[in-house]
């Protein structure tokens, strides 16, 4: 098996403990796994020790990611642009618009255009449509690269299958490029939805994104063996945008680790934590107001409550420990910078109450649910109702909540702290191993054996030299 994934241990970006663990599964079944990677050179946070966790025989191979060298001409557009918008920021006419929708920034707000765009909304859409062509630009030319070393590999090493993770997505497009090299079937493995609008970020929320994704999405699924999806939820939007492929769409969540058991480690202090990056719609304000609310109900001083969130140091640019001031948390809330897995395992086990913040992406499930659930600790999950992760969790057992209902929240804080000081301790929410990730996995195996199987019985001759020499 042929996997490309920029994400991929040592490299501890979002989505990488996916495939760390299907690669050691796949070898159960037989499988001999190449990895076309990120390069770990490149890597923010990086963890050595998760090598150790890969199946023998492993070979990664990393594949640098270039950014795009803008032309005089787009750096002068851009700083003309940069100039424009700060002028209108600083101004008090109806054309001021608000820092936090300036391109990179983190915010997550959406601002659809209505009838009228002023000059300000229309520099702003002209500077996310550019950075819409280059994000493209720079992926495509780090999956032509991955293609091109998948292709030379594929001359030594027979590959029986090709899969791809995203996002990034454009690494379907290099395995649809390895497969067309090679005649070998490819499948498609979906940790989020590609082409759709809420899975945009709006730096690059534009016309110019929504047609190369739509584009780009078509040209990799319209020839796919397989097409796995991370949810039900998901599956089914798949399953509406192309009931062509339905028959060849299947659902494998992330799944829980039997062997990731997180006893809880309890002190005196009744710790709240949640590990991670803020995006995606992620707003901790309504949490910490309905915490300030159970504080103030039950008299809890500073020192036997703890807010602690470890990764995520800001909100719209604004520190966190100021936007948790502002909310009446001074004394109850510690920040800690992004730390590698084994550090926010760790705070978990310290944690009697665990929190899973709102996400506007709604067919998609944290990745953090799957170690949640195997801790004992209860779980606070704030999200929208029918959405993915409220039909996981909620007959699961743990406390679920609007996003928005502060009051909500604080009658759930207020019981466990109850709890807690009565010396009650939950049982994790997948003690009857309902989510564990093999279970999850094995139907997607299954349909990579089937659809290696069929290929085996029509099997077309392989064809590099052209692609090779195409690709350089």
């Amino acid at each position: 098996m042929l996997l490309i994934s920029h994400a991929f241990p040592p490299v501890s970006t979002i989505g990488s403990l996916r495939w760390e663990k299907l690669t050691a599964y796949a070898a159960t079944r037989g499988w001999q796994v190449d990895v076309l990677m990120s390069d770990p050179a490149q890597a923010d946070v990086r963890d050595d020790s998760r090598l150790n966790n890969l199946p023998p025989g492993i070979r990664l191979f990393g594949v640098h990611y270039y950014s795009y060298q803008e032309s005089s001409i787009e750096a002068r557009l851009r700083q003309w642009m940069a100039r424009a918008l700060k002028r209108l920021r600083s101004s008090d006419g109806a054309d001021a618009i608000p820092a936090a929708v300036v391109p990179g920034s983190q915010s997550v707000t959406s601002n659809g255009a209505g009838r009228h765009v002023s000059p300000g909304r229309a520099i702003l859409a002209v500077r996310r449509a550019q950075l819409a062509r280059r994000s493209y630009a720079e992926w495509e030319d780090w999956a032509e690269r991955a293609a091109a070393m998948g292709i030379a590999l594929s001359s030594q090493t027979p590959y029986e299958v090709v899969v791809s993770s995203g996002p990034p997505h454009q690494a379907h497009l290099a395995a649809r490029t390895v497969a067309d090299a090679t005649g070998v079937p490819y499948a498609l493995d979906f940790r989020d939805p590609w082409a759709h609008e809420t899975y945009i970020h709006p730096d690059v929320r534009s016309p110019a994104w929504t047609r190369l994704s739509a584009y780009y999405e078509r040209r990799a699924v319209s020839r796919a063996s397989l097409i796995v999806m991370n949810t039900a939820l998901a599956e089914r939007l798949m399953r509406e945008r192309y009931p062509e492929m339905e028959e060849r769409i299947v659902t494998a969540m992330n799944g829980a680790d039997p062997d990731l058991r997180i006893p809880g480690r309890w002190g005196s202090t009744f710790v709240i934590s949640y590990a991670g990056q803020i995006y995606g719609g992620r707003d901790p304000r309504p949490m910490f107001r309905g915490v300030r609310r159970a504080i103030d109900e039950l008299g809890i001083a500073p020192g036997d409550l703890e807010v602690r969130f470890m990764g995520a140091e800001c909100l719209d640019d604004i520190p966190l420990t100021a936007v948790a001031s502002e909310c009446g948390l001074d004394g109850y809330f510690v920040s800690e910078p992004l730390q590698v897995r084994s550090a926010a395992l760790a705070l978990l086990q310290r944690s009697a109450m665990a929190v899973v913040l709102p996400q506007q992406y709604q067919h998609s499930i944290p990745g953090k649910v799957f170690e949640y659930v195997q801790a004992e600790t209860w779980v606070l999950s704030l999200a929208e109702r029918e959405s993915a992760t409220d039909l996981l969790l909620r007959d699961a057992g743990a406390d679920c909540v609007a996003p928005d209902d502060s009051e909500g929240i604080s009658r759930v804080v207020s019981r466990r702290y109850r709890d807690f000081r009565a010396g009650k301790r939950p049982r994790p929410l997948n003690a009857d191993g309902r989510f564990d990730r093999l279970r999850q996995a094995e139907p997607m195996f299954d349909a990579i054996d089937r659809v290696v199987a069929t290929a085996r019985d029509g099997a077309r001759p392989r064809r590099f030299s052209s692609l090779i020499e195409r690709l350089g």
